[in-house]
């Protein structure tokens, strides 16, 4: 097989034992966009799109212009691809990115 010949003799090889890789921290994660914003109430409706729904109580920041506009809570209310949220700080507003 002409992929086999590009191990050399006395080279380390390929193994599905090998060390496992590092984990990689990318820094905040993407989770949705802020669709709605109830003040009166304190909570936002977040799109997450097809990104996975956070745990209800996973704290998320929501971001405008990469300035943070807020801290906002999972609830327990869910109906993919929306989640609602409670406002717990800041003035989030609509179209403002979700990153947890």
């Amino acid at each position: 097989m002409p992929g086999c010949s590009i191990f050399q003799k006395g080279k380390k090889k390929w193994s599905r034992n090998s060390e496992p890789l590092a984990m990689v921290n990318l820094g905040p994660q993407r989770v949705g966009t802020v669709t709605l914003v109830n003040e009166q109430e304190h909570f936002v409706l977040i799109d997450t799109g097809i990104a996975g729904v956070p745990a209800p109580g996973t704290a998320l920041k929501c971001l405008t212009d990469d300035a943070e506009s807020g801290v906002v809570t999972v609830g327990k209310v869910t109906r993919r691809p929306f989640v609602v949220a409670d406002i717990v700080r800041g003035e989030p507003k609509k179209g403002d990115g979700v990153f947890q």
